[in-house]
């Protein structure tokens, strides 16, 4: 399989089926997930925080085989495919960092399935700004991080992604063939699931573990592997458009975008964000 995050531990096997056990034994660290999966939910990102707390040290995740309503940035809808052949899934967190920092969980997810598609060569995952990820052209994962209240006036963040992982290029609906992938098409090779979810949670774990003060040193390896840098572009907020050249990322992660004329425009966010031809 040419994963780094193949695991050889006796209670660990090689399965197609996603099993709460089967994620949490192949952790690095099984204490810091509270490892939830179901069959059919509307939308992870909802259903995840009716889960109970327990003692793990860095959240709740719930994936899901189906989602009824799962959703992307802005309304949109995330394909699923077949059942047993993607992940979907919530994650449920608290990071220990003030709130104003919690607008950069978008962007540290990104950068933890960055690390965690390396794991499986040939792909070479890029960063689309301001939630996807891709190979070569065409779109392997989505993000999305919203925060929300619970009860008692209590804040969590709550993190949704959809990684496209064993659906093959003839599953994917007419509409997204020429613009979605896979890691199975990418790599030649089934992938097992298990596997890559704990490297995920894994990778997951090392930057909500981390300080705030590392996001500077997290933000210069995004950079690096961002999708759209150097690239004309064309960003809508509501009804507005914006063109320019897309040059660098802000001290939080913004689009900056050379729109000609000696000028500058940051987007902090955007509805949408295509590459020009």
């Amino acid at each position: 399989m040419g994963s780094s995050f193949c695991r050889t531990s006796s209670t660990y096997q090689v399965q197609a089926v996603l099993d709460a056990e089967s994620v949490g034994a192949a952790l690095e660290r099984e204490d810091a997930w509270s490892i939830h999966v179901t069959d059919e939910v509307a939308s992870t990102n909802d259903a995840v925080l009716d889960l109970p707390v327990g003692s793990e040290t860095v959240g709740t995740v719930l994936f899901a085989e189906r989602q009824t309503a799962g959703r992307g940035r802005r309304g949109n809808v995330w394909f699923g495919g077949p059942p047993e052949s993607n992940l979907l899934f919530s994650c449920r967190v608290r990071p220990a960092w003030p709130l104003r920092d919690w607008g950069r969980l978008t962007h540290l997810t990104a950068l933890a399935l960055k690390r965690a598609l390396e794991g499986y060569p040939p792909a070479s995952p890029l960063v689309k700004w301001p939630n996807d990820l891709y190979l070569g052209d065409r779109k392997v994962s989505g993000i999305l991080a919203e925060t929300k209240m619970q009860g008692g006036g209590e804040a969590s963040a709550v993190i949704g992604v959809g990684v496209n992982v064993n659906v093959q290029q003839d599953e994917l609906p007419e509409e997204i063939r020429d613009l979605a992938t896979s890691l199975r098409e990418v790599t030649g090779t089934w992938i097992d699931r298990v596997g890559f979810a704990a490297g995920i949670l894994d990778r997951l774990s090392d930057i909500l573990s981390s300080p705030a003060e590392a996001f500077a040193k997290q933000l210069a390896e995004l950079k690096k592997a961002h999708y759209s840098l150097g690239k004309p572009v064309r960003a809508r907020l509501g009804v507005k458009i914006i063109e320019g050249t897309a040059i660098d990322l802000g001290s939080e992660g913004e689009r900056v975008l050379d729109v000609g004329g000696g000028k500058r425009c940051v987007l902090a966010s955007a509805d949408e964000v295509r590459v020009r031809r």
